[in-house]
């Protein structure tokens, strides 16, 4: 603190990592394991000027690096001489009947190795300025808040096949592939490529007023408008190949808050807010437009290649004019009211809907052959490049809605005890899931969804709860003093296990196609209890010392999280995940 109207701040976290024989799932065979090196580092800066008692300027700066390097443990090299028998040294094989490697590995398995080499760096910029002014006026007060943001992220990809990648069997082929319906494989790989640079930058002005009239009521008015950027960086430089500018950005906010009685000291309060869901930079990743991309090739049992070709969703996107940004509008109602000097109970509802969903889609709607991708808003008729509706896509839209109920108790800290319990009664609904396949790679606004046939979001299977529905949540945070000095904590949750439904093998031959309706079938109801047992240690002058011992998941409950959706495989409905076992963990903070 240089001067007692300025306030400084500075942090640094460096951690360096390294994983050896890592990315083994349930299914695979530990040879496709790989060895990987990560760094994630986070510099943060802050500047608070109190430049007079009714005018405060803060300033932020942060600094987020995520770089990640991996690659296979056993290299089978790039693109061997394709044989049939060898499967195991051809790339990473899902197993199928009439194909058991040794005679030992079960269908629907995976073995051979690690299906790339793989180098994914992360970074974001950030800069902030808020200026805040307070002005009293008689009946009514203002807090007035201006202020510019200016983010600066991207992504840095690198990857190439081991082997021929990701490699699955095909009892009979398509007829696009093979007029004959012969069976075969497929070998989606990564070619020798150059590597992709891809930035986001967001441009954020906001103004805002808070409104006091009175001793009863108060408003919240506010707009903020951004102004995005998605660019690639190529050996011929930078070219920015989509922009939203300030007023296709507009995110007004109205809030208000209203004391019903003033002896009671209760409120009623409401919001709604408006905000464009592109901070999420891997869409200048998906629609850059030259990117890594994928191949796929196609063998007979034989050995036979029938066709080698990049995939027609990964390379050669259009972006169609008009293309709006995606948006989520969310409406908040509460009450809130003290029971006593020490009890307050609260009750509110919230409501989120998602609006003009980014995605890439296939122009030509040939159920053996989707082609010519573009990327367009899932908002009612899908139009290619001229304008024209896409047969087969007069009404696609998008929909994710939640809804909420909560209820929170609370007990404010008094006589060495403090509590808070939360229930919570939700719903997750819609077609438009981006956690459909969790534990994937996926990404913003060019995931699997409406590529092809079993991944329309007009198929009425996929219309249903959400995988992220957790219908009922309760929470209960306690804390005790034991003895001076001494403090118990614990944290109790227990929820609705995660909706899921049985899955079939899409066009592509992943299993993304719904055999049911979403959200049919739900995993077991779960709890868990965490407990904190902290000491603080008087150590003289400015230093204090905090001893803390934690045990998560005290219950140790291996509940399942994710089981085998795969309808066609002998581990369907089998479990592939557990809450993580009982720990502990004993820190010493110093503070000063």
């Amino acid at each position: 603190m240089p001067h007692p109207n300025h306030l400084i701040v500075a942090s640094l976290r460096n951690d360096d990592s390294s994983s050896r024989n890592a990315g083994v799932g349930v299914n695979d065979h530990p040879n496709v394991s790989v060895t990987g090196e990560g760094l994630n580092r986070i510099i943060y800066l802050a500047w608070n000027w109190t430049i007079s008692r009714s005018t405060y300027l803060e300033l932020k700066y942060d600094h987020v690096q995520m770089d990640y390097k991996s690659g296979p443990n056993i290299s089978l090299g790039y693109q061997p001489a394709w044989d049939s028998n060898a499967m195991d040294r051809m790339g990473y094989f899902q197993t199928a009947a009439g194909y058991f490697i040794g005679g030992a590995t079960a269908s629907g398995q995976y073995v051979g190795a690690a299906s790339e080499t793989n180098t994914q760096n992360f970074f974001r910029d950030e800069i902030k300025f808020v200026l805040s002014q307070y002005l009293d006026f008689r009946g009514h007060s203002h807090l007035l808040k201006a202020g510019f943001a200016f983010d600066d992220g991207g992504e840095y990809l690198e990857r190439k096949a081991n082997g021929w990648g990701n490699i699955i069997y095909y009892t009979a082929l398509s007829a696009s592939i093979d007029p004959l319906r012969r069976p075969g494989f497929r070998a989606r790989y990564y070619p020798e490529q150059a590597p992709q640079d891809s930035r986001g930058r967001t441009y954020s002005l906001f103004i805002q007023d808070q409104v006091s009239i009175g001793e009863r009521l108060t408003f919240i008015l506010g707009v903020l408008a951004n102004r995005d950027e998605f660019s690639t960086k190529t050996s011929t430089g930078k070219k920015t190949f989509l922009t939203f500018d300030f007023d296709d950005e507009i995110q007004p906010r109205l809030g208000f808050t209203y004391m019903l009685d003033k002896k009671a000291g209760d409120k009623f309060y409401g919001s709604y807010g408006r905000y464009k869901n592109m901070d999420n930079r891997s869409l200048a990743r998906a629609a850059a437009p030259l990117r890594v991309y994928r191949s796929d090739a196609y063998f007979l049992v034989d050995g036979t290649k029938l066709s080698d070709l990049p995939q027609a969703s990964e390379t050669g996107k259009v972006i169609l004019p008009g293309l709006k940004p995606t948006s989520t509008d969310e409406f908040v109602l509460g009450y809130s009211r003290p029971l006593s000097k020490l009890w307050s109970l609260e009750i509110w509802g919230q409501v989120r809907n998602v609006k003009n969903v980014i995605e890439d889609y296939p122009t030509v709607n040939a159920l053996t052959a989707p082609s010519r991708f573009v990327y367009g808003n899932l908002n009612g008729a899908l139009k290619d490049i001229d304008g024209n509706v896409v047969a087969g896509f007069e009404n696609v839209v998008a929909k994710r809605e939640y809804k909420a109920l909560s209820f929170e108790l609370k007990r404010q800290w008094a006589d060495r005890w403090a509590l808070t319990a939360m229930y919570t009664w939700s719903r997750l609904y819609g077609n438009w899931d981006l956690d459909y396949a969790p534990g994937t790679s996926l990404f913003y606004a060019s995931s699997y969804i409406q590529d092809a046939p079993g991944l329309y979001i007009q198929d009425p299977l996929r219309t249903g709860l959400m995988s992220g529905d957790r219908t009922h949540i309760f929470k209960a945070f306690g804390s005790f003093e034991v003895y001076k000095s001494l403090t118990l904590g614990a944290y109790f949750r227990a929820q609705t296990g995660r909706p899921w439904e049985k899955r079939g093998r899409d066009y592509y031959g992943n299993y993304y196609a719904y055999l049911e309706k979403a959200g049919t079938r739900k995993l077991d109801f779960w709890a868990n209890l965490d407990l904190q047992l902290s000491y603080t240690v008087p150590m003289g002058g400015r230093f204090q010392g905090i001893i803390e011992a934690r045990i998560m998941n005290a219950f140790d409950n291996q509940i399942v999280t994710a089981v085998d959706m795969r309808s066609d495989q002998p581990t369907f409905e089998k479990a592939t995940s557990y809450v993580s076992p009982r720990k502990f963990a004993l820190t010493f903070y110093l503070n000063f």
